[in-house]
């Protein structure tokens, strides 16, 4: 969640090839992934960080925009909307169709 929320802040973020939420990570995009067994790789995308002003900025609004584009609130209801409505209208045609069975 840490990342997440980095990320919706708009802070790169440095995740491990193991972690969750590395799926959602585009390396060198909306943040970094590394191999959690190779800390000088760890350390490379630090130093690049530190010294990159605008990678910074640039993966970090990628990042935020990312958050903001799939995780959001609105993103979650709208899903769930959606979810539910081809549940009910699945349901909806097994009614249709149980009731032509049962009228024949």
């Amino acid at each position: 969640m840490v990342v997440i929320e980095a990320m919706a802040s708009a802070k790169p973020v440095i995740v491990s090839d193991t972690s969750g939420v590395a799926e959602v990570i585009k390396d060198g995009v909306n943040g970094f992934r590394v191999c959690s067994r190779n800390p000088k790789q760890i350390a490379n995308k630090i130093r690049m960080l530190i010294q990159d002003s605008q990678l910074r900025k640039r993966v970090g609004e990628k990042g935020r925009d990312f958050v903001h584009s799939n995780l959001s609130w609105e993103r979650f209801a709208t899903d769930c909307e959606e979810a539910f409505q081809k549940v009910l209208r699945k349901n909806s045609v097994k009614q249709v169709i149980s009731k032509k069975i049962g009228s024949e």
